[in-house]
């Protein structure tokens, strides 16, 4: 049974320890998606390589909070999925979900700024061949 009830105890209590790997991991995979999304919007608006570096570095997570989070989000995700009643006997199963969450979140925000950026491109088309007269 994948859930033993709210409240109940899970068949397999989740221990923090076993959790803290993957929530080191996801958050090392937030932190460049974010900074890299940073990075992305300051080329985007071509700015200088030497400012586009100051963003890439003070966009980076402070280190003495990601270890604040990453000690104290295995916790507090064990103590939520206790008390869910889901049995970490499907860790991997949540794992799996996790990172395919990650990614396809990754790839939709991606393809956003995809869509933008061809309706930027179709708008600047459209204004060329306006100037030409070909519309």
């Amino acid at each position: 049974m994948l859930v033993a009830g709210p409240g109940a105890v899970p068949p397999v209590p989740w221990d923090a320890q076993k959790l803290k790997p993957l929530v080191v991991k996801l958050h090392k995979v937030a932190e460049k998606t974010l900074s890299g999304k940073l990075v992305a919007k300051a080329k985007r608006a071509k700015l200088p390589g030497v400012i586009i570096e100051q963003i890439e570095t003070k966009s980076a997570w402070e280190a003495g909070a990601v270890e604040i989070i990453n000690d104290a989000a295995p916790r507090v995700a064990a103590k939520y999925l206790n008390k869910t009643g889901i049995s970490a006997e499907y860790q991997d199963e949540m794992a799996l979900a996790g990172g395919y969450a990650t990614i396809a979140g990754g790839y939709l925000v991606l393809a956003k700024d995809l869509d933008k950026l061809v309706k930027q491109a179709e708008a600047e088309e459209k204004k060329a061949a306006e100037a030409e007269g070909k519309i």
